[in-house]
């Protein structure tokens, strides 16, 4: 089950907020803390939890993607979701390549372009968390200062790893 996590920071600068939220806080809190706003996103995690249905929650076995997004974005047809997922696999390497090329070249264009693509690419799997790895990598691209590049790499590896092995996952959970 999802426990919620609310950010409560004294970081209150312009996109504090959004990283927290990209990082999968399920809700953000500014210091001081003004008690009205607290308990507003309390109510507010608590009525998302709530409305969930129970087989919605207990359908969400496979890490790092939430199955019943990815089944209602292709109505159902888990023969989709193999081949796209055949895709990726065939894909994504080559896109991991040219991200790490960018880093190392300094090439923040292209290291926008590419992590742009890949985060489209694992979009399609509902994947929040690898996702936000690359739309990080997309920002620090965009923004043209590649200093923290690198460990946005590593945290994108990681995040990779666990897509793979949970597309994986799905031809065992199919089998089984």
């Amino acid at each position: 089950t999802h426990i919620p996590i609310i950010a409560m920071t004294a970081h209150a600068m312009k996109g504090d907020r959004e990283r927290c939220l990209e990082a999968g806080m399920d809700g953000y809190v500014a210091k001081p803390i003004q008690i009205e706003e607290l308990n507003r996103i309390l109510e507010n995690v608590s009525e998302e939890k709530s409305q969930k249905p129970a087989s919605k929650q207990r359908s969400c076995k496979i890490p790092c993607i939430d199955m019943n997004e990815l089944l209602s974005r292709v109505d159902g047809d888990m023969h989709l979701v193999k081949e796209l997922a055949e895709i990726f696999i065939d894909d994504y390497p080559q896109l991991m390549h040219e991200i790490q090329d960018a880093i190392a070249c300094g090439d923040a264009d292209l290291l926008q372009k590419t992590a742009h693509t890949l985060k489209g690419s694992v979009g399609n799997f509902a994947a929040k968390s690898v996702f936000n790895a690359a739309l990080r990598l997309e920002r620090i691209g965009s923004s043209g200062d590649l200093s923290g590049a690198r460990e946005a790499y590593i945290v994108l590896e990681e995040k990779i790893e666990c897509l793979k092995s949970a597309l994986a996952a799905l031809d065992m959970e199919e089998a089984a």
